[in-house]
């Protein structure tokens, strides 16, 4: 008698993957919804995050972008031919003055510089 080992198949990512989708495709169709974009890339080099997003048939016009601390949140105007939606969450602190978004070809990309913190240190006096 010989006992073969057999692998049994785990509930796999892919397959919650396509549930979800299922659902939020079924309630797109019933209600609209705002589209999410794709990451393409997300990528950080010497303090600065780079992610590239799809946003195909969008002017720069129609896009807005938010930055509170940690948060980017890329979103379209009201009346752009478009919908969509974003949000994410990066490690630290973006400084927005030293970031910057381009658009290209239906390809957002935006540079988001890491907010370098000021360090205030005060000497203590032994008495």
């Amino acid at each position: 008698m010989f006992l073969v080992p057999t692998l049994r198949r785990a509930y796999s990512q892919d397959s919650a993957n396509s549930a979800i989708n299922g659902f939020e495709n079924e309630l797109a169709r019933w209600f609209g919804r705002a589209v999410e974009p794709g990451f393409s890339t997300l990528t950080e080099k010497d303090g600065v995050w780079e992610v590239s997003l799809d946003i195909p048939g969008v002017s720069r016009e129609q896009l807005s972008i938010d930055i509170d601390g940690r948060k980017v949140k890329i979103q379209t105007q009201e009346g752009a031919p478009r919908q969509y939606a974003s949000a994410f969450v990066l490690p630290a602190e973006v400084d927005p003055a030293a970031s910057e978004a381009k658009l290209e070809n239906g390809v957002l990309t935006l540079k988001l510089a890491r907010k370098v913190e000021e360090k205030t240190s005060t000497q203590l006096t032994i008495n």
